[in-house]
Protein backbone atom coordinates (compact mmCIF):
# COMPACT_ATOMS: atom_id res chain seq x y z
CA UNK A 1 0.00 0.00 0.00
CA UNK A 2 2.75 2.37 0.82
CA UNK A 3 4.84 1.58 -2.43
CA UNK A 4 1.20 2.16 -4.27
CA UNK A 5 1.02 5.78 -2.60
CA UNK A 6 4.73 6.60 -3.51
CA UNK A 7 4.00 5.68 -7.63
CA UNK A 8 0.82 7.62 -6.43
CA UNK A 9 2.73 10.49 -5.47
CA UNK A 10 5.06 10.42 -8.27
CA UNK A 11 3.01 10.45 -11.24
CA UNK A 12 1.04 13.77 -9.51
CA UNK A 13 4.58 15.91 -9.22
CA UNK A 14 5.20 14.72 -12.77
CA UNK A 15 1.84 15.64 -13.70
CA UNK A 16 2.65 18.98 -12.20
CA UNK A 17 5.67 19.52 -13.54
CA UNK A 18 4.54 18.74 -16.72
CA UNK A 19 1.63 21.31 -15.90
CA UNK A 20 3.90 23.84 -15.43
CA UNK A 21 6.03 23.03 -18.33
CA UNK A 22 3.27 23.80 -20.69
CA UNK A 23 2.86 27.11 -18.50
CA UNK A 24 6.18 28.53 -18.47
CA UNK A 25 7.56 27.29 -22.10
CA UNK A 26 5.33 29.93 -23.95
CA UNK A 27 6.27 32.43 -21.66
CA UNK A 28 10.08 31.41 -22.40
CA UNK A 29 9.27 31.84 -26.30
CA UNK A 30 7.57 35.33 -25.71
CA UNK A 31 10.46 37.08 -24.02
CA UNK A 32 12.90 35.65 -26.66
CA UNK A 33 10.68 36.37 -29.51
CA UNK A 34 10.45 39.52 -27.54
CA UNK A 35 14.04 40.28 -27.23
CA UNK A 36 15.03 39.29 -30.73
CA UNK A 37 11.70 42.20 -31.86
CA UNK A 38 13.55 44.88 -29.68
CA UNK A 39 16.74 44.25 -31.23
CA UNK A 40 15.39 45.03 -34.75
CA UNK A 41 13.78 47.80 -33.41
CA UNK A 42 17.06 49.23 -32.24
CA UNK A 43 18.57 48.34 -35.74
CA UNK A 44 16.27 50.06 -37.42
CA UNK A 45 16.52 53.18 -35.04
CA UNK A 46 20.73 53.24 -36.06
CA UNK A 47 19.77 52.63 -39.31
CA UNK A 48 17.46 55.85 -39.70
CA UNK A 49 19.56 57.88 -37.78
CA UNK A 50 22.95 56.92 -39.78
CA UNK A 51 21.11 57.47 -43.05
CA UNK A 52 20.02 60.69 -41.58
CA UNK A 53 23.67 61.48 -41.08
CA UNK A 54 24.93 60.23 -44.29
CA UNK A 55 22.40 62.87 -46.16
CA UNK A 56 23.22 65.68 -43.86
CA UNK A 57 26.80 65.27 -44.68
CA UNK A 58 25.95 64.73 -48.71
CA UNK A 59 23.85 67.87 -48.71
CA UNK A 60 26.89 69.78 -46.53
CA UNK A 61 29.22 68.25 -49.13
CA UNK A 62 27.44 69.28 -51.88
CA UNK A 63 26.63 72.97 -50.77
CA UNK A 64 30.39 73.43 -50.14
CA UNK A 65 31.50 72.21 -53.92
CA UNK A 66 28.91 74.49 -55.37
CA UNK A 67 30.19 77.30 -53.17
CA UNK A 68 33.46 76.83 -54.00
CA UNK A 69 32.27 76.94 -57.93
CA UNK A 70 30.41 80.40 -57.15
CA UNK A 71 33.42 82.04 -55.79
CA UNK A 72 35.80 80.89 -58.69
CA UNK A 73 33.31 82.24 -61.44
CA UNK A 74 32.88 85.56 -59.17
CA UNK A 75 36.60 85.78 -58.84
CA UNK A 76 37.22 84.89 -62.26
CA UNK A 77 34.68 87.41 -63.59
CA UNK A 78 35.99 90.21 -60.66
CA UNK A 79 37.25 93.38 -62.77
CA UNK A 80 40.23 93.50 -60.59
CA UNK A 81 41.10 89.94 -61.70
CA UNK A 82 41.08 90.78 -65.01
CA UNK A 83 43.07 93.43 -64.83
CA UNK A 84 45.87 91.71 -62.69
CA UNK A 85 45.53 88.78 -65.13
CA UNK A 86 46.55 91.24 -67.96
CA UNK A 87 49.02 93.31 -65.95
CA UNK A 88 50.72 89.34 -65.27
CA UNK A 89 50.10 88.55 -69.13
CA UNK A 90 51.98 92.15 -70.32
CA UNK A 91 54.58 91.15 -67.65
CA UNK A 92 55.51 87.59 -69.24
CA UNK A 93 56.46 89.35 -72.83
CA UNK A 94 58.33 92.25 -70.99
CA UNK A 95 60.76 89.58 -69.01
CA UNK A 96 60.64 87.38 -71.87
CA UNK A 97 62.28 90.86 -73.77
CA UNK A 98 64.55 92.14 -71.13
CA UNK A 99 65.46 88.87 -68.96
CA UNK A 100 64.62 85.65 -70.44
CA UNK A 101 67.79 84.01 -68.52
CA UNK A 102 69.78 83.44 -65.19
CA UNK A 103 73.48 83.70 -64.97
CA UNK A 104 76.03 80.65 -64.45
CA UNK A 105 75.56 81.69 -60.26
CA UNK A 106 72.35 82.40 -60.32
CA UNK A 107 71.13 79.14 -61.78
CA UNK A 108 73.51 77.10 -59.16
CA UNK A 109 71.52 78.90 -56.29
CA UNK A 110 68.72 78.10 -58.10
CA UNK A 111 69.40 74.24 -58.33
CA UNK A 112 71.15 74.70 -54.55
CA UNK A 113 67.34 75.78 -53.23
CA UNK A 114 66.03 72.39 -54.63
CA UNK A 115 68.87 70.27 -53.83
CA UNK A 116 68.72 71.51 -49.80
CA UNK A 117 65.36 72.56 -49.59
CA UNK A 118 62.78 71.17 -51.23
CA UNK A 119 64.70 67.62 -52.41
CA UNK A 120 64.88 66.29 -48.91
CA UNK A 121 61.21 67.74 -47.83
CA UNK A 122 59.53 65.48 -50.66
CA UNK A 123 61.75 62.50 -49.78
CA UNK A 124 60.16 62.54 -46.10
CA UNK A 125 56.97 63.47 -46.91
CA UNK A 126 56.78 60.46 -49.62
CA UNK A 127 58.11 58.18 -46.86
CA UNK A 128 60.88 57.92 -50.02
CA UNK A 129 58.81 57.00 -52.94
CA UNK A 130 60.02 59.97 -54.57
CA UNK A 131 63.43 60.36 -56.08
CA UNK A 132 64.11 63.95 -57.19
CA UNK A 133 66.84 65.13 -60.01
CA UNK A 134 67.16 68.65 -58.96
CA UNK A 135 69.54 69.46 -62.05
CA UNK A 136 67.47 67.64 -64.73
CA UNK A 137 64.26 70.00 -63.13
CA UNK A 138 66.20 73.30 -63.44
CA UNK A 139 67.34 72.41 -66.97
CA UNK A 140 63.56 71.39 -67.81
CA UNK A 141 62.80 74.80 -67.02
CA UNK A 142 62.41 77.52 -69.45
CA UNK A 143 64.61 80.86 -69.19
CA UNK A 144 61.22 82.97 -67.77
CA UNK A 145 60.63 80.12 -65.36
CA UNK A 146 63.82 79.74 -63.76
CA UNK A 147 63.80 83.83 -63.24
CA UNK A 148 60.90 84.00 -61.67
CA UNK A 149 61.78 81.05 -59.59
CA UNK A 150 64.91 82.32 -58.66
CA UNK A 151 63.69 85.85 -57.71
CA UNK A 152 60.68 84.31 -55.26
CA UNK A 153 62.29 81.07 -53.88
CA UNK A 154 66.03 80.56 -54.56
CA UNK A 155 66.58 84.24 -52.80
CA UNK A 156 63.45 84.41 -51.17
CA UNK A 157 65.18 84.25 -47.11
CA UNK A 158 61.78 82.18 -45.64
CA UNK A 159 61.59 78.82 -45.54
CA UNK A 160 59.60 76.30 -47.41
CA UNK A 161 55.38 76.94 -46.64
CA UNK A 162 56.14 80.58 -46.24
CA UNK A 163 57.59 81.82 -49.19
CA UNK A 164 53.87 84.06 -49.80
CA UNK A 165 55.66 85.96 -47.04
CA UNK A 166 58.08 88.33 -49.57
CA UNK A 167 56.34 90.48 -51.21
CA UNK A 168 59.08 92.02 -53.86
CA UNK A 169 62.01 90.23 -54.65
CA UNK A 170 65.56 91.53 -54.36
CA UNK A 171 67.12 93.47 -56.32
CA UNK A 172 65.85 95.71 -60.13
CA UNK A 173 63.27 93.91 -61.70
CA UNK A 174 59.75 94.42 -63.72
CA UNK A 175 57.98 91.50 -61.76
CA UNK A 176 58.35 93.14 -58.14
CA UNK A 177 56.64 95.83 -58.19
CA UNK A 178 53.40 94.76 -59.57
CA UNK A 179 53.06 91.60 -57.37
CA UNK A 180 54.12 93.27 -54.20
CA UNK A 181 50.93 95.95 -54.81
CA UNK A 182 48.35 92.69 -55.61
CA UNK A 183 49.68 89.73 -53.63
CA UNK A 184 48.44 91.41 -50.14
CA UNK A 185 44.97 91.16 -51.37
CA UNK A 186 45.02 87.97 -52.55
CA UNK A 187 46.52 86.46 -49.66
CA UNK A 188 43.91 87.91 -47.46
CA UNK A 189 41.38 86.52 -49.89
CA UNK A 190 42.93 83.22 -49.86
CA UNK A 191 43.00 82.82 -45.89
CA UNK A 192 39.30 84.09 -45.86
CA UNK A 193 37.90 81.73 -48.11
CA UNK A 194 40.55 78.45 -46.80
CA UNK A 195 42.27 77.84 -50.04
CA UNK A 196 45.27 76.09 -50.35
CA UNK A 197 46.51 78.41 -53.21
CA UNK A 198 45.54 80.51 -55.99
CA UNK A 199 47.01 80.72 -59.06
CA UNK A 200 46.80 83.18 -62.20
CA UNK A 201 47.77 81.39 -65.38
CA UNK A 202 48.64 82.81 -69.19
CA UNK A 203 46.19 81.49 -71.28
CA UNK A 204 48.45 81.82 -74.59
CA UNK A 205 52.07 80.04 -72.81
CA UNK A 206 50.10 78.14 -70.00
CA UNK A 207 52.51 80.45 -67.60
CA UNK A 208 51.93 80.43 -63.92
CA UNK A 209 52.12 84.24 -63.54
CA UNK A 210 51.22 84.04 -59.82
CA UNK A 211 50.60 81.70 -57.05
CA UNK A 212 50.10 82.72 -53.20
CA UNK A 213 52.06 80.40 -51.60
CA UNK A 214 55.44 80.50 -54.27
CA UNK A 215 55.84 76.22 -54.05
CA UNK A 216 57.44 74.99 -57.01
CA UNK A 217 54.99 75.18 -59.84
CA UNK A 218 55.01 79.24 -59.60
CA UNK A 219 56.56 80.64 -62.85
CA UNK A 220 56.16 76.98 -64.71
CA UNK A 221 54.84 76.76 -67.98
CA UNK A 222 51.73 74.44 -67.92
CA UNK A 223 52.16 73.70 -71.79
CA UNK A 224 55.74 72.45 -72.34
CA UNK A 225 57.12 73.01 -68.48
CA UNK A 226 57.68 69.63 -66.08
CA UNK A 227 54.57 70.17 -64.50
CA UNK A 228 52.46 69.63 -68.57
CA UNK A 229 51.26 66.62 -67.46
CA UNK A 230 50.41 67.50 -64.00
CA UNK A 231 46.70 67.88 -62.31
CA UNK A 232 47.41 71.85 -62.34
CA UNK A 233 47.96 71.29 -66.00
CA UNK A 234 44.72 69.49 -66.59
CA UNK A 235 42.77 71.85 -64.65
CA UNK A 236 44.40 74.91 -67.06
CA UNK A 237 43.41 73.08 -70.19
CA UNK A 238 40.09 72.05 -69.16
CA UNK A 239 39.34 76.04 -68.03
CA UNK A 240 40.36 77.00 -71.40
CA UNK A 241 37.86 74.66 -73.29
CA UNK A 242 34.67 76.00 -71.37
CA UNK A 243 33.09 79.41 -71.97
CA UNK A 244 32.39 81.30 -68.98
CA UNK A 245 28.64 80.20 -68.89
CA UNK A 246 29.99 76.50 -68.69
CA UNK A 247 31.30 76.43 -65.26
CA UNK A 248 34.30 74.95 -63.94
CA UNK A 249 36.81 72.65 -64.64
CA UNK A 250 37.40 70.23 -61.69
CA UNK A 251 40.56 67.61 -61.10
CA UNK A 252 39.68 65.28 -58.07
CA UNK A 253 42.44 64.77 -55.63
CA UNK A 254 45.90 63.03 -56.83
CA UNK A 255 49.53 63.39 -55.72
CA UNK A 256 50.44 66.73 -57.19
CA UNK A 257 54.44 67.01 -56.60
CA UNK A 258 55.01 70.76 -55.54
CA UNK A 259 53.01 70.12 -53.12
CA UNK A 260 55.67 67.57 -51.74
CA UNK A 261 53.26 64.58 -53.17
CA UNK A 262 50.58 65.04 -50.81
CA UNK A 263 47.05 64.90 -52.64
CA UNK A 264 44.98 67.90 -53.95
CA UNK A 265 42.33 68.83 -56.33
CA UNK A 266 42.21 71.88 -58.57
CA UNK A 267 39.59 73.96 -59.98
CA UNK A 268 39.75 76.30 -62.41
CA UNK A 269 37.81 78.85 -64.69
CA UNK A 270 38.88 81.27 -67.86
CA UNK A 271 39.15 84.78 -67.27
CA UNK A 272 37.37 86.63 -70.50
CA UNK A 273 37.77 90.28 -71.19
CA UNK A 274 36.47 91.34 -74.47
CA UNK A 275 34.87 87.92 -75.32
CA UNK A 276 39.03 86.69 -75.28
CA UNK A 277 40.15 84.23 -73.05
CA UNK A 278 43.42 86.03 -71.29
CA UNK A 279 44.21 83.82 -68.53
CA UNK A 280 42.73 81.13 -66.20
CA UNK A 281 41.99 81.54 -62.41
CA UNK A 282 42.50 78.18 -60.57
CA UNK A 283 42.07 77.56 -56.77
CA UNK A 284 43.31 74.52 -54.80
CA UNK A 285 40.86 72.88 -53.07
CA UNK A 286 41.08 72.14 -49.00
CA UNK A 287 41.04 69.24 -47.67
CA UNK A 288 40.94 70.39 -44.22
CA UNK A 289 37.21 71.94 -45.13
CA UNK A 290 36.65 68.16 -45.97
CA UNK A 291 37.98 66.71 -42.98
CA UNK A 292 36.06 69.18 -40.88
CA UNK A 293 32.43 68.16 -42.57
CA UNK A 294 32.68 64.92 -42.09
CA UNK A 295 34.54 64.62 -38.66
CA UNK A 296 31.52 66.28 -36.77
CA UNK A 297 30.22 62.77 -35.05
CA UNK A 298 26.55 63.93 -33.81
CA UNK A 299 24.68 60.87 -34.62
CA UNK A 300 27.48 58.42 -34.66
CA UNK A 301 28.53 57.42 -31.16
CA UNK A 302 31.58 57.05 -29.52
CA UNK A 303 33.63 54.50 -32.93
CA UNK A 304 31.24 55.93 -35.69
CA UNK A 305 32.35 57.69 -38.39
CA UNK A 306 31.44 59.17 -41.81
CA UNK A 307 33.97 58.99 -44.82
CA UNK A 308 34.47 60.26 -48.32
CA UNK A 309 35.74 57.72 -51.12
CA UNK A 310 36.56 58.39 -54.78
CA UNK A 311 36.28 56.77 -57.84
CA UNK A 312 39.69 55.36 -57.07
CA UNK A 313 38.40 53.67 -53.88
CA UNK A 314 40.74 55.88 -52.09
CA UNK A 315 39.84 58.22 -48.58
CA UNK A 316 39.07 61.87 -49.59
CA UNK A 317 38.82 62.61 -46.20
CA UNK A 318 40.60 61.57 -43.25
CA UNK A 319 39.56 58.63 -40.83
CA UNK A 320 38.36 60.41 -37.98
CA UNK A 321 39.55 57.12 -35.25
CA UNK A 322 43.05 57.20 -36.63
CA UNK A 323 43.83 60.01 -39.07
CA UNK A 324 47.37 58.83 -39.00
CA UNK A 325 47.31 55.17 -40.51
CA UNK A 326 44.22 56.37 -42.40
CA UNK A 327 44.26 59.39 -44.22
CA UNK A 328 44.08 60.88 -47.81
CA UNK A 329 47.82 61.04 -47.82
CA UNK A 330 48.40 57.89 -46.33
CA UNK A 331 46.07 56.29 -48.85
CA UNK A 332 47.81 57.97 -52.10
CA UNK A 333 51.11 56.90 -50.54
CA UNK A 334 49.85 53.45 -50.43
CA UNK A 335 46.92 52.75 -53.17
CA UNK A 336 47.17 48.87 -52.64
CA UNK A 337 46.84 48.21 -49.40
CA UNK A 338 44.48 51.24 -48.51
CA UNK A 339 41.61 50.95 -51.43
CA UNK A 340 38.45 50.22 -49.59
CA UNK A 341 36.61 47.55 -50.79
CA UNK A 342 33.69 47.49 -48.28
CA UNK A 343 30.17 46.21 -49.72
CA UNK A 344 29.04 50.05 -48.59
CA UNK A 345 32.06 51.72 -51.15
CA UNK A 346 30.97 49.19 -54.04
CA UNK A 347 27.69 49.65 -54.50
CA UNK A 348 27.82 53.50 -53.54
CA UNK A 349 30.44 54.19 -56.61
CA UNK A 350 27.78 52.27 -58.55
CA UNK A 351 24.84 54.74 -57.47
CA UNK A 352 23.37 53.51 -55.35
CA UNK A 353 21.92 54.47 -51.43
CA UNK A 354 21.08 52.40 -48.81
CA UNK A 355 22.85 50.45 -45.52
CA UNK A 356 24.20 46.91 -45.02
CA UNK A 357 26.17 45.08 -42.88
CA UNK A 358 29.91 44.91 -43.87
CA UNK A 359 33.52 45.10 -42.63
CA UNK A 360 35.27 48.46 -42.26
CA UNK A 361 38.79 49.12 -42.30
CA UNK A 362 39.50 47.91 -38.99
CA UNK A 363 38.21 44.78 -39.57
CA UNK A 364 34.83 44.92 -37.57
CA UNK A 365 31.42 44.23 -38.69
CA UNK A 366 29.95 47.92 -39.28
CA UNK A 367 26.26 48.91 -39.58
CA UNK A 368 27.19 51.37 -42.84
CA UNK A 369 24.49 53.63 -44.67
CA UNK A 370 26.01 54.55 -48.14
CA UNK A 371 25.09 56.50 -50.80
CA UNK A 372 26.89 58.30 -53.67
CA UNK A 373 27.34 62.19 -54.84
CA UNK A 374 28.51 64.14 -57.94
CA UNK A 375 31.15 66.56 -57.79
CA UNK A 376 31.64 67.74 -61.15
CA UNK A 377 32.02 64.95 -63.45
CA UNK A 378 33.41 62.51 -60.99
CA UNK A 379 31.67 60.17 -58.64
CA UNK A 380 32.47 59.98 -54.80
CA UNK A 381 31.14 57.41 -52.23
CA UNK A 382 30.12 59.02 -49.23
CA UNK A 383 29.17 56.53 -46.10
CA UNK A 384 28.71 57.01 -42.11
CA UNK A 385 28.54 53.87 -39.84
CA UNK A 386 29.07 52.57 -36.48
CA UNK A 387 30.58 49.35 -34.84
CA UNK A 388 27.49 46.64 -34.87
CA UNK A 389 29.11 46.62 -31.11
CA UNK A 390 28.42 49.49 -30.47
CA UNK A 391 24.84 49.91 -32.38
CA UNK A 392 23.45 47.10 -30.05
CA UNK A 393 25.14 48.44 -26.77
CA UNK A 394 21.84 50.22 -25.89
CA UNK A 395 20.09 46.48 -26.17
CA UNK A 396 22.36 44.86 -24.20
CA UNK A 397 23.17 47.46 -21.25
CA UNK A 398 19.48 48.60 -20.92
CA UNK A 399 16.51 47.05 -22.79
CA UNK A 400 17.85 43.53 -22.72
CA UNK A 401 18.69 43.53 -19.29
CA UNK A 402 14.90 44.75 -18.28
CA UNK A 403 13.26 42.28 -20.44
CA UNK A 404 15.57 39.47 -18.84
CA UNK A 405 14.72 40.80 -15.44
CA UNK A 406 10.94 40.52 -16.45
CA UNK A 407 11.70 36.93 -17.33
CA UNK A 408 13.60 36.16 -14.44
CA UNK A 409 10.75 37.53 -11.99
CA UNK A 410 8.21 35.45 -13.81
CA UNK A 411 10.03 32.47 -13.84
CA UNK A 412 10.85 33.01 -9.99
CA UNK A 413 6.85 33.69 -9.07
CA UNK A 414 5.83 30.47 -11.22
CA UNK A 415 8.58 28.19 -9.62
CA UNK A 416 7.51 29.42 -6.29
CA UNK A 417 3.43 28.91 -6.89
CA UNK A 418 4.83 25.21 -7.75
CA UNK A 419 6.85 24.55 -5.34
CA UNK A 420 3.91 25.43 -2.91
CA UNK A 421 1.37 23.69 -4.70
CA UNK A 422 3.75 20.11 -4.84
CA UNK A 423 4.77 20.62 -1.20
CA UNK A 424 0.82 21.24 -0.17
CA UNK A 425 -0.30 18.64 -2.57
CA UNK A 426 2.34 16.31 -1.35
CA UNK A 427 1.93 17.09 2.17
CA UNK A 428 -1.87 15.97 1.94
CA UNK A 429 -0.65 12.94 -0.17
CA UNK A 430 1.34 11.53 3.22
CA UNK A 431 -1.50 12.35 5.77
CA UNK A 432 -4.28 10.79 3.54
CA UNK A 433 -2.24 7.97 1.43
CA UNK A 434 -5.06 8.67 -1.33
CA UNK A 435 -7.29 11.49 -2.10
CA UNK A 436 -10.51 11.30 -1.16
CA UNK A 437 -12.85 9.77 -3.85
CA UNK A 438 -14.83 11.97 -6.57
CA UNK A 439 -18.50 12.48 -5.31
CA UNK A 440 -21.98 12.98 -7.93
CA UNK A 441 -23.84 15.81 -7.30
CA UNK A 442 -26.00 13.51 -5.34
CA UNK A 443 -23.57 12.88 -2.91
CA UNK A 444 -22.83 8.83 -4.11
CA UNK A 445 -19.92 7.82 -4.90
CA UNK A 446 -19.09 8.02 -8.78
CA UNK A 447 -18.33 4.35 -9.33
CA UNK A 448 -18.33 1.65 -11.89
CA UNK A 449 -19.32 -2.29 -10.84
CA UNK A 450 -19.82 -1.09 -7.60
CA UNK A 451 -15.99 0.30 -7.05
CA UNK A 452 -15.44 3.75 -5.74
CA UNK A 453 -13.03 5.67 -8.51
CA UNK A 454 -9.45 6.61 -7.45
CA UNK A 455 -8.30 9.71 -9.05
CA UNK A 456 -5.15 9.14 -8.63
CA UNK A 457 -5.07 5.84 -10.15
CA UNK A 458 -4.30 6.67 -13.41
CA UNK A 459 -1.92 9.26 -12.82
Amino acid sequence: MKQLSRIHRRRLRFGLYLISFVVSAPLLVFLFVSAGQVRQMVLDAATRSLSSVRQNKKYTIERYFARIQKQLLEFAGAPRTKDAAERFVELEKELLQNRSSLSSTEQRRLEEFYEKEFAPELVRQSEGQVSFDAGAWVQELDGVSQVLQYLFLASNPHEMGTKYVQLSAEGDNIYSPFHGSIHPRLVEYQQRFGFFDIYLVAAETGRVMYSVFKEVDFGTSLKSGPLSESGLARAFRGALARNEAEGIAFVDFESYLPALHEPISFVAAPIVRGGQKVAVAIFQVPLDTLNLVMAESSGLGLKGESYLVGEDRLRRSDSVRDPVRHSVSRAFLHPSTEALQAESVTRALKGESGTVITQNPYGEEVLSAFSWLRIAQHDWAIISEQPLTNVLDPLDDDQLARWVALGLWVLTCICAVEFFVLRGVAFLVSRRGSLPPLRSPSGDPLSESGTTIDPTARL
